[in-house]
């Protein structure tokens, strides 16, 4: 009856807040009788909303007096924000409710009214309640409420949760905030036992491309410090989306103490671990930097004013490098651990944590952040905010600069959080699954990993990869710094990241990057990262020049766009169904084997007539009692070795057999004069009704194994089979690897969205145990074979989706590509002046996660080498600098500053839509301006000439937009090494 009465309740008190009505929670506590700790169980935990109402035990997230049974009672005097007229009070009585004994309104002059008394308060039958009062509205304003409390006529602590006031008559209700999904919750699903074993795994950090995964593994016997303490593990993703098996990577990354990896930087060639290794302290970040296969000794980050009053930590850092998040507890924290954020000053130092504010941070724990590759969206664990039990999940956006200002934390929702912990969210730059510890009732933990619907993704990001090229072997140069920086010489934001020879970072949209690689010995030519859908320079051009005819039709640019237009409907129709979950219920496979099954007619037999299938019971000494237990004892004993059971547990089985021998005793052929004769007919409805249970058992635990194995047996089959029958060139042409490769990464990160059904609970009691053992065995192969033969043709239909999705999609992008090309060549029929509005517009970028392959170049150093300045901008038609050219120009004078004795030409060049005069006088005057800036700062008159090229020495066509941008440059050649 309470389970009942619990569930309804627990329904009812979490729906929405009526509109309208304007509810404050306790802000202030102004006065209190006793309290049970000084911070846990204190006062001021129950400020704010609930959020420990729900969980039916003491919880350090609420008021606790210090007395269970005080002769003169408890009473607390609470606050709020706003003085209003009010109708209603409302307290949360999270454990033991019952005790309230008076509720008192206090006008701002400090007159008390009371508006409620309960002369016998006494247990209810429920584990708590949300207790509402209602009156008429005030004539005067209330800003604080006084409640007494008779405790001793209730026994046990009384824990308040919360106390809120309300100027409408409408229920006060609680209202966890959690994401709001579109459909059902996302599935969540644990990693397999390659990753996952019989010890504690937990604290998971995904690699940016989601292909190397590294965890904190406990209780481990290989562990460098013993069973006792986590060691950093590692598993690479295999080419056919499976976990490796684990590996233990030794020192100097594992040591004696609890090891555990924070983060590392999208090169693979840092790694960021918590602990102070250099010093021995267990609070702290170190880095490890990797040369060639080993990784070095860690070295410690220097965190400016930093300490911990808790015994525990969590750290994180971002992707670039230059943010660290804590969860710490100090002393102008709000409750217990919070969280803070430290930047970066230089290479090993950071600045004085700071606190990331209320809207983050609570009265109870926050901890476990992660900041996405995007460097706005929070993921982070908190029991201090409404949520489902222990540690939930929540998702945060950061709003600005100040790092204080966030969105309203939103509870990632029951589907994913649970009464148990979770925590410690990671997520790869595609964004598109996160990776997560979570504790079993057990207290042991695991890590899962979830499909993040578009709600609960971080903003896209760019992933780029490369190798860094030596501009005349043409081939990867090692021991390399990558640095970047925005086009903004007032608040560049520089970082670096470490690469050795080829690398991968992950870049947001909002912001242009330039990026360039540092070695000993070259010059590196600095590359720009358009991530604004801005133009970094606009493009020259002669205003009295016509250009040549073009080749393409007005009816041929229309049927080019018709054709990308359409293809656009066509991704979004397919796309809308790859999105589109399948239940296993709307399946109906028949799982049921054939009777005429030998294997299932011998068990059949079994069950009808009780045969052994197990060791013969000890005996009691009693021949009816012993008769009895051969036949039933396995009911009450399902999985135990009847041989293992305590004495206690026998003498309960025997009492219970005694008392329910004849309740049984129609299901087998027992000799007593009273016994019925057997009801062959209820034997066989009992049998085939444990079958079928078992079925569905088997069906909701064999088939994600049985969705996964088919989308990797069937891609191949499925994509020769679409290539052969394609009727469109562009699908049939899509024969390549690559394509394949694609289409086999996308099928792995985004697999058949499928809702699996949760595996029914059956009460087995009627069933000897070693005959459900024998059943499952038998009919696994059977289920097995019913399940993809009822799947297959929906794995190979998602498939064909993703297969012309991917191919549409490429068409889509190569096509838009082909019709800006075409419309450049068109524009050119007409004076030049009539064009440059529109030559000059930029297609709004599109803000989606994609890959991009970028080579950096280095140019060796020697007499007679050309080095392209890529990040100099200049006005169309001007000669003037543009501000964004100021990093780029400062790297130049370092660099001439390096090398004292090196005489240089600075050269410019314009793209060929100008005339020879126009261009050859709009180059020198830039190469001129350049000079100048050098001459300026120091740089010695006669070590640098000047030159105005023209359009003479194209790089590329001038047909294409491309091909214009990149003609129209400044370079520096090397005339002289000097000494």
């Amino acid at each position: 009856m309470s389970r009942v009465w619990f569930i309804i309740f627990f329904a009812f008190a979490f729906s929405a807040y009526a509109q309208g009505q304007q509810v404050q929670w306790a802000t202030e506590v102004v006065n209190y009788s006793t309290q049970f700790q000084d911070q846990d169980y204190s006062a001021r935990q129950l400020l704010g909303p609930p959020n420990a109402l729900g969980n039916q035990k003491m919880n350090h997230l609420a008021w606790v007096p210090k007395r269970e049974d005080s002769s003169l009672g408890e009473y607390i005097q609470v606050g709020f924000k706003v003085p209003s007229r009010v109708s209603q009070v409302a307290v949360a009585e999270s454990l033991n409710p019952g005790s309230i004994y008076r509720i008192y309104l206090v006008e701002i002059n400090g007159e008390r009214h009371k508006v409620y008394e309960n002369k016998n308060p006494r247990n209810i039958l429920a584990p708590f309640r949300l207790f509402r009062h209602t009156f008429q509205k005030t004539n005067f304003l209330v800003d604080q409420v006084r409640i007494e409390f008779k405790t001793k006529a209730v026994a046990g602590s009384n824990q308040i949760d919360a106390i809120a006031i309300s100027d409408s008559g409408v229920p006060i209700r609680v209202n966890v905030s959690e994401v709001e999904y579109e459909d059902s919750a996302p599935q969540v699903s644990k990693l397999s036992p390659n990753v996952n074993s019989e010890f504690a795994e937990r604290l998971p950090i995904i690699s940016p491309d989601g292909r190397t995964l590294y965890f904190a593994r406990k209780y481990h016997p290989q562990n460098m410090g013993g069973e006792n303490h986590d060691d950093i593990w590692i598993s690479q993703l295999s080419a056919a989306g499976e976990w490796g098996l684990a590996i233990n990577p030794g020192p100097p990354l594992n040591n004696r103490d609890n090891n555990f990896a924070l983060a590392f930087n999208p090169t693979g060639k840092t790694l960021y671990l918590a602990n102070d290794y250099e010093f021995g302290k267990k609070d702290g970040v170190s880095i490890s930097e990797k040369s060639g296969r080993v990784w070095m000794d860690p070295k410690t980050l220097n965190i400016r004013d930093h300490y911990n009053d808790s015994p525990f930590v969590s750290y994180h850092v971002s992707m670039d490098g230059n943010i660290i998040l804590m969860a710490v507890e100090r002393k102008e924290g709000m409750g217990d651990r919070d969280l803070y954020v430290s930047f970066r000053e230089d290479n090993n130092t950071f600045t004085k944590p700071l606190n990331l504010g209320p809207t983050i941070n609570t009265l109870g724990m926050e901890s476990s952040a992660f900041l996405a590759a995007d460097g706005k969206t929070l993921y982070f664990s908190s029991n201090g905010h409404e949520g489902f039990g222990g540690l939930d999940m929540f998702i945060s956006r950061r709003q600005d600069d100040s790092w204080t200002n966030w969105s309203s934390p939103k509870n990632l929702g029951e589907g994913i959080n649970t009464p148990n912990n979770e925590y410690n969210y990671s997520i790869p730059a595609r964004g598109d699954f996160a990776y997560f510890s979570a504790d079993d009732p057990k207290g042991m933990s695991d890590i899962y990993r979830v499909a993040l619907p578009k709600i609960l993704q971080p903003e896209p990001v760019i992933l780029y990869t490369g190798n860094i090229i030596d501009a005349d072997t043409k081939k990867p140069v090692q021991e390399a710094r990558l640095n970047f920086s925005r086009f903004d010489a007032d608040n560049p934001k520089a970082s670096s990241l470490v690469a050795n020879g080829n690398y991968q970072f992950a870049l947001p949209f909002g912001e242009d990057v330039q990026v360039h690689a540092d070695v000993e010995g070259y010059f590196a030519l600095s590359e720009s990262l358009a991530l604004s859908g801005k133009e970094l320079e606009g493009l020259d051009f002669d205003p009295g020049t016509s250009l040549k005819e073009s080749s393409i039709t007005d009816e041929q640019l229309k049927s080019l766009a018709a054709k990308i237009e359409s293809l656009n409907k066509e991704i979004d129709r397919l796309n809308k169904q790859r999105n589109n979950p399948v239940k296993a219920s709307e399946l109906e496979a028949s799982l049921d084997p054939s009777p005429s099954d030998p294997e299932l007619e011998k068990l059949r037999a079994q069950y009808y007539g009780n045969e052994a299938v197990s060791e013969k019971p000890v005996s009691t000494g009693d021949e009816e009692l012993d008769k009895l237990r051969s036949q039933y004892g396995k009911v009450y004993d399902d999985d135990k070795d009847d041989q293992k059971i305590t004495e206690e547990e026998r003498a309960k089985s025997d009492k219970d057999l005694s008392e329910m021998k004849d309740k049984y005793a129609r299901y087998f052929n027992r000799e007593s004069e009273e016994e019925p004769k057997v009801d062959k007919e209820q034997i066989r409805k009992d049998f085939d009704f444990y079958k079928e249970k078992i079925s569905e058992q088997l069906e909701a635990e064999l088939l994600p194994e049985v969705i996964s194995d088919l989308h990797y047996r069937l891609i191949e089959p499925v994509v020769k089979e679409e290539i052969s029958l394609a009727q469109d060139p562009e699908l049939a042409a899509a024969t390549d690897i690559q394509t394949k490769i694609l289409l086999k990464e996308r099928i792995r990160t985004n697999p058949l969205p499928v809702r699996y059904p949760k595996v029914p609970k059956v009460d087995f009691r009627g069933l000897d145990p070693a005959l459900k053992r024998a059943l499952r065995n038998q009919m696994k192969e059977d289920v097995l074979i019913s399940l993809e033969a009822s799947w297959k043709p929906q794995v190979e239909d998602y498939i064909r989706r993703e297969f012309q999705y991917l191919v549409k999609s490429e068409t889509e992008q190569s096509l838009e590509m082909q019709l800006q090309v075409e419309m450049e060549k068109r524009d050119k029929f007409q004076p030049v002046a009539e064009l440059t509005s529109r030559d000059l517009e930029v297609k709004p970028l599109k803000k989606i996660y994609r890959e991009e392959k970028i080579d950096l170049t280095v140019v060796p150093l020697r007499e007679g080498q050309t080095i392209s300045l890529n990040n100099i901008f200049f006005d169309a038609n001007k000669s003037s600098l543009k501000p964004i050219s100021t990093s780029e120009l400062e790297r130049v004078l370092f660099f001439l500053q390096k090398y004292p004795d090196m005489i240089v030409e600075i050269g410019g060049h314009t793209n060929g839509w100008c005339s020879h005069e126009f261009a050859n006088e709009l180059s020198l005057a830039r190469s001129n301006e350049v000079a100048s800036f050098f001459i300026q700062e120091g740089v010695i008159e006669n070590r640098i000439q000047t030159r105005g090229y023209g359009k003479t020495k194209p790089l590329a066509s001038d047909d294409t937009l491309a091909g214009r941008k990149k003609n129209q440059r400044v370079e520096l050649k090397i005339l002289s090494m000097g000494g």
